[in-house]
């Protein structure tokens, strides 16, 4: 019997359908177009990204399927509005003010307003960051989050800011923020240990959507049984 699969981005890329992009998340999906997408896969930052650096020697690199920054940061050429909620993969290195979130579109990561996921000042856990021109509202998550990688949300509502790490909603912070902001990633001290990012994805997502798969040749005289399949277009929620 036989039996052929698509289960990798480029088993998907070679199919074709509206406002769909095959993603490298989770070794090969199809996504619902998203309002920003990169996973990364290139040898360097695509035109979606800006880079600044924060002293001599600050710099970020793409290479393996990953983002790194050291001593600067990147930001998004797009800016976006409340309503809007960012998905990625990262890891935090304990090292003070490495961040990855939304960050205001005048020098992001500097002044007000962002909504980040931050090793903070002293680098030694992970906090829930938000700052709004006030005193910064900084929440320490519990657990040991720092030196792996990990799946971080963040939703931003109208009146509050929820952060999620792995699925699981780990702290809600009631303020409104009603600039426009920038997503991305920032890691102050050069030299040292960097934040890298595997994926981001913007929300909102196009739809409906349809997507056709390549041609599944068994290349000669098969004997075919049954026919299956499931969805495969998702948005970064799932």
């Amino acid at each position: 019997m036989a039996e052929l699969t698509d289960t990798t981005a480029a088993d998907f890329a070679a199919g074709s359908g509206t406002c769909t992009v095959a993603s490298q998340l989770g070794n090969g999906e199809v996504l619902l177009h998203p309002a920003l997408s990169d996973d990364f896969s290139g040898t360097s930052l695509s035109s979606n990204w800006t880079t600044s650096s924060w002293g001599a020697g600050g710099a970020a690199s793409v290479a393996g399927g990953s983002l790194s920054v050291d001593g600067a940061s990147v930001a998004s050429t797009a800016s976006y509005s409340a309503g809007t909620a960012v998905d990625f993969t990262a890891t935090f290195q304990a090292v003070p003010f490495q961040h990855a979130g939304f960050a205001g579109s005048d020098q992001p990561f500097n002044n007000s307003p962002w909504a980040i996921f931050s090793t903070g000042t002293s680098g030694t856990s992970l906090q829930a960051r938000a700052w709004n021109g006030g005193s910064f509202l900084d929440y320490t998550v519990p657990g040991s989050w720092l030196g792996a990688p990990h799946h971080y949300r963040i939703e931003w509502t109208a009146n509050a800011i929820n952060f999620l790490i792995d699925g699981a909603l780990v702290h809600s912070e009631p303020v409104a923020i009603t600039a426009t902001m920038q997503v991305g990633a920032s890691d102050f001290t050069t030299g040292g240990a960097s934040v890298s990012l595997d994926w981001v994805r913007v929300s909102s997502y196009d739809s409906p959507c349809t997507f056709t798969s390549r041609v599944l040749n068994a290349g000669g005289p098969a004997s075919w049984s049954t026919a299956s399949g499931r969805p495969i277009c998702r948005s970064a929620r799932a």
